[in-house]
């Protein structure tokens, strides 16, 4: 199942208007060509516009914007010392999104009316 992505809306904060909360819907189609979405928010901590890896709000894309989101979802992994690790989970949140939308997908055809559904 692919993934589609789209912005809804964003918060922004402060004189250089800085991303402070992402609205966004993430849509699946199955085999069967049945689709769901699942909707979400994501929000990130203020900053003044001076950090060395900020993007003026008109500079912002779409790409951007879904990598900020599916980083603010991937959860950061510890060793046993408690020090960061390279490991990336995304295929795990990943995997996670798409059973979710799986599970709308499986509610909205178990949900039909009864004058609609076949015995």
């Amino acid at each position: 199942m692919d993934l589609i992505w789209k912005i809804d809306n964003m918060t922004t904060e402060g004189e250089h208007k800085y991303v402070r909360i992402i609205h966004y819907t993430v849509s699946g189609t199955d085999e069967n060509n049945k689709t769901a979405s699942i909707k979400g928010a994501v929000g990130f901590k203020f900053r003044d516009g001076t950090e060395d890896d900020y993007i003026d709000f008109n500079s912002i894309n779409k790409e951007t914007t879904i990598s900020w989101i599916k980083q603010a979802l991937t959860p950061v992994v510890l060793d046993d010392n408690g020090n960061k690790t390279d490991i990336n989970p995304w295929s795990e949140i990943e995997t996670s999104i798409k059973m979710d939308i799986k599970q709308k997908i499986k509610e909205k055809q178990t949900n039909l009316p009864s004058a609609i559904t076949t015995p």
